[in-house]
């Protein structure tokens, strides 16, 4: 049971004594060597071990037979997507390159993949402009460009946690959309998108690319809750006050109203009033 216990620091005695740690502590991780005991480390890595990249590379072999063995991890199985989204930030190039990456792409279930997504929301939020920039051409692109490679597609929780990343990575947001356009997948949920929206958190953006990425969700989305609707309904004021392009607006409002939204018709005159007033100024501004 100690040697249990000093596994979940392996990251730390593998800087202090690597020889040491190679020897009596990262065997414990080996699934060939006993099941049970590598259970027992990986859960306890899971929760308080640090995935840095020398450790990573010393478990390779074991942390690519994890995908083999999430069944006997129970309702810990959780925290299988959130170990990899952290071991993937870890490293200084591309997870794709990992065979352990592959084998989470390969056999990870759609819960698996919701909490790979929801944990790399989660650590997208406090990185510099410069640091997610570094992540999103090392890998997360890529990511998103192959997602649709891997069975299942995107479902529910995860598709709403990669719309999500959208508000943590604004400088991306064109490349983003237009891949979020591309994946397939549905049953995405209302958890902040369109509050967020009409609380202007991505304010400074293009509208066009606000607006799509709206439309993206409508078109996952199954249903939307009464309160949601009325969020949406303000986003869509927003964009319409911001200049969206009035084909974008009119998609989202048959969505809107596909979606049980019982304003349209104070979004259509909304928009039908700013084009007339368009119309009114095109003359004024032509003549002087």
């Amino acid at each position: 049971m100690g040697r249990l216990l000093l596994a979940t620091r392996a990251h730390y005695f593998l800087w202090l004594d690597p020889e040491w740690t190679r020897t009596e502590l990262l065997p414990l991780f080996d699934w060939q060597r006993d099941p049970q005991e590598a259970n027992r480390s990986w859960q306890g890595f899971f929760f308080w071990g640090r995935p840095t990249p020398d450790l990573l590379e010393a478990l390779a072999p074991a942390a690519t037979q994890l995908a083999n063995h999430l069944e006997s991890f129970g309702e810990q199985r959780e925290h299988y997507g959130e170990f990899i989204a952290r071991a993937a930030c870890s490293l200084p190039d591309d997870p794709f390159s990992k065979k352990w990456f592959i084998a989470f792409l390969q056999k990870a279930d759609a819960d698996d993949r919701a909490d790979f997504a929801w944990e790399l929301d989660k650590m997208l939020k406090p990185l510099q402009p410069a640091q997610k920039a570094e992540l999103w051409q090392a890998w997360l692109k890529r990511y998103f460009e192959h997602r649709a490679q891997f069975p299942p597609r995107p479902e529910g929780q995860e598709f709403t946690a990669l719309l999500g990343w959208a508000f943590h990575l604004p400088e991306q947001l064109a490349e983003l959309v237009s891949c979020l356009e591309a994946l397939p997948g549905s049953g995405a949920a209302d958890q902040r998108l369109s509050w967020a929206l009409a609380q202007g958190e991505l304010t400074g953006s293009d509208p066009d690319l606000l607006a799509r990425l709206l439309f993206v969700f409508l078109r996952r989305c199954h249903e939307l809750e009464p309160w949601n609707r009325s969020d949406l309904h303000e986003a869509i004021l927003d964009l319409i006050a911001e200049g969206t392009q009035a084909t974008l607006i009119t998609e989202l409002i048959e969505k809107y109203l596909e979606h049980g939204g019982s304003e349209s018709q104070k979004l259509t005159e909304a928009l039908q009033k700013r084009e007339a007033a368009k119309q009114t100024t095109a003359p004024t501004q032509a003549g002087s």
